[in-house]
């Protein structure tokens, strides 16, 4: 036999391919160049080589023979290869086309032109060998080339699987054979791999229905539905088990009473499981149109099923009529001191005023919560409780709103809101003195009243039967000035009233300074005279300046004196407080300064 030279070569190539033949790869159909169809790799499931030196034995290991050959002690040889593939697969799919690709390892002579076929052979009745040779039906076309040899030369075997699917066949088996001409020449004799034949499979498999046609993206509409969009996005989801780009949906409009005007409109590609969008033509949606949409998937080799019709109505006229509205609790036009309460619920019955479409009203308004509450039916009315949030002038505004979200005009609803929280008569407190505050009841049938000092402690005193109570406040922490105070009744059911809330604002007492010398000078000792404004003070505490340390002297009715020596040139803030033998401490007075001179020059 006649050496190539390249069998080294081939062999490290069979490893390239081996690693193609385990992967999916994207081809191109004959039919459609601009469409993308899946490519598998199918190997072989059995192979075998016949000799016909050994007639009635098969070979299944080593590289396949295929025409004449010499063995190594030079006797000649002549055998066919024969591989059988499982297609059973791809019955459901739709073949685009197949490949039979057999890679070449060695050529007894690249001076001859390939001789090699390819045919289908019939099924085997017996055991396939030289001598029972099985019946070769179908001879495959394969692509010229003119080199010596090629890494896997395609044999186009796509009517063979085709029709084998077609009669029910799982498996074709084909041999690889030198014509019958020269088949017993040795020139023409060659050696092919049995390890990486393949069928190269282009299929596609139809898509499927659309999961999903979904009316508006947001807002979304379910089917059946009045909407009043004039520009609609339509979304659809197209299905396909093909793992590839390409996927598109067809997405079909039409009047209901006119199904001979459908339109059909073509998306411009996505992937299984995601959408696509279509805007309707906003001619089609004019008011008082019924419409039905429906969608199929396309994968450019075949179509799915249509999905079933998706109605709905276009509405984009807003009801021309104005709600009406009325409550039993807060009459419309009612002035001080009013009605209800910031705490009373009243019921406001909303009706349609005869637009039969309205399926809800929406509200809002000055000193009224907002929101919207369904009609008891189509073109009915409804009832909202709504509660004021606080006391004096109130507005609610009314609209319909018609089965598409169209909206009317707003009706007015004017009222005063009656006062329910209680009074407090003062706000002023002294330090550690009892301070007595008169409470006024607002609240119809109040019978108690509760007040919170500090957010401490609630404390409940009974309404008198003048609508009045009186309770004693007594403060004794100087430490801020301000201290929240509220004030709510309530009746013999438990209902609240409003909440007064009232600041208590107190006054700390804090003693007087002064003293004879206002431009001190540094080293030079000067009086300090306090006087307490809190009764019963003992003592007095100041400090010099912000980081100075304080200083406790006691005091004489009320009154003391002490000297202070300036240490430091400049303003000087002196602060003071008293506090009584309680143990209450006033407020610090910060308004005390003085201005500290440099001492003169000796």
């Amino acid at each position: 036999m006649r050496s190539t030279g390249v069998r080294a070569r081939v062999t490290r190539l069979g490893v390239v391919l081996a690693a193609a033949i385990a992967g999916t790869v994207i081809g191109t159909g004959p039919a459609q160049a601009a469409q993308q169809h899946v490519t598998a790799n199918v190997s072989p499931v059995a192979w075998l080589s016949t000799d016909s030196r050994t007639p009635n034995k098969v070979i299944t290991s080593g590289d396949a023979r295929v025409g004449a050959w010499r063995d190594e002690q030079g006797r000649k040889h002549v055998s066919k290869s024969y591989f059988t593939f499982d297609v059973s697969a791809y019955r459901t799919k739709t073949l685009i086309q197949v490949w039979a690709r057999f890679p070449e390892l060695a050529a007894n002579d690249c001076a001859k032109r390939r001789a090699t076929e390819v045919w289908l052979t019939a099924p085997a009745e017996h055991r396939t060998t030289w001598a029972d040779q099985p019946r070769e039906t179908v001879r495959l076309t394969g692509v010229p080339s003119t080199e010596c040899l090629h890494n896997s030369p395609p044999w186009d075997a796509t009517e063979v699987v085709r029709q084998a699917l077609a009669r029910g066949k799982s498996k074709v088996t084909l041999v690889v054979r030198i014509a019958e001409d020269q088949q017993d020449k040795l020139a023409f004799g060659r050696t092919y791999s049995s390890r990486y034949p393949t069928l190269e499979i282009g299929y596609n498999t139809a898509p499927q229905v659309p999961s999903k046609v979904q009316l508006g993206g947001f807002p979304r509409y379910d089917c059946g539905a009045t909407i009043r969009d004039t520009a609609l996005q339509v979304l659809v989801w197209p299905v396909d088990e093909d793992p590839i780009p390409g996927l598109r949906s067809r997405l079909a409009v039409w009047p209901v009473d006119r199904p001979q005007d459908r339109q059909e409109f073509v998306g411009t590609g996505t992937s299984s499981g995601h959408s696509e969008s279509f805007t309707l033509p906003s001619a089609l949606l004019t008011n008082g149109a019924r419409l039905a949409v429906a969608a199929r998937s396309e994968d450019g080799f075949a179509v799915s099923g249509w999905t079933a019709p998706c109605e709905f109505t276009v509405d984009t006229e807003a009801p021309a009529v104005l709600p009406t509205v009325a409550s039993s609790v807060y009459t419309e036009g009612s002035v001080f001191p009013g009605v209800g309460g910031e705490t009373v619920a009243g019921d406001f019955t909303f009706t349609a005023d005869g637009v039969a479409d309205v399926v809800a009203f929406t509200y809002r308004g000055n000193n009224m919560p907002m929101g919207t509450v369904p009609a008891e039916q189509l073109g009915g009315q409804a009832t909202a409780s709504l509660t004021p949030v606080r006391a004096g002038a109130a507005t609610l505004e009314v609209a319909s709103v018609d089965r598409a979200g169209n909206q009317s005009a707003w009706r007015s609803y004017s009222f005063w809101v009656r006062r329910t929280a209680p009074t407090v008569d003062g706000y002023l407190v002294r330090l550690a003195e009892p301070k007595v505050f008169t409470l006024t009841a607002n609240q119809p049938g109040a019978v108690a009243f509760t007040s919170v000092l500090d957010g401490g402690a609630p404390v409940t005193t009974q309404v008198g039967p003048d609508g009045k109570a009186q309770v004693t406040v007594t403060l004794t922490n100087a430490d801020r000035t301000q201290h929240p105070f509220q004030v709510w009744t309530v009746d013999a059911t438990g209902h609240r009233s409003g909440v007064a809330d009232q600041s208590l604002y107190l006054d700390t007492l804090a003693p007087d300074a002064s003293t004879d010398v206002w431009s001190p000078v540094v080293g030079v000792a000067i009086p300090l005279t306090f006087q307490a404004n809190l009764p019963g003070s003992v003592s007095f505490t100041y400090r010099v300046g912000d980081s100075g340390p304080p200083t406790t002297v006691p005091a004489v009715n009320g009154h003391a004196e002490v000297s202070w020596t300036p240490e430091t040139a400049g303003p000087t803030t002196i602060e003071v407080r008293s506090t009584n033998a309680d143990g209450i401490t006033s407020g610090w007075n910060q308004t005390f300064a003085v201005w500290v001179e440099n001492a003169p020059p000796a």
